[in-house]
């Protein structure tokens, strides 16, 4: 299962894709990034074994975690992009 956590993974390119909105990982080493994309919030899967890749299909864990973090910190998107 896909669990929140704050720890950049090591082949996600914070230069390149920027700083993640959100993180997600399991216990079989699978990886996802929520981050943004000009203003568009999407989804990357990957590993330590593999590259991050967009993913048109967005699992239950990821939906839960951006809805969760709204409802939480609604002013969350705004803040984090003026940073």
């Amino acid at each position: 299962m896909y669990e929140l956590t704050i720890e950049i993974p090591s082949r996600w390119d914070v230069e390149e894709r920027g700083m993640p909105f959100l993180i997600l990982k399991n216990e079989y080493g699978g990886q996802s990034v929520i981050a943004m994309d000009d203003h568009c919030l999407v989804l990357y899967n990957g590993s330590e074994d593999r590259d991050f890749k967009p993913v048109t299909h967005w699992y239950k864990e990821a939906v839960e975690a951006v809805i969760k973090t709204l409802k939480d910190r609604p002013d969350f998107i705004e803040t984090w992009m003026t940073h």
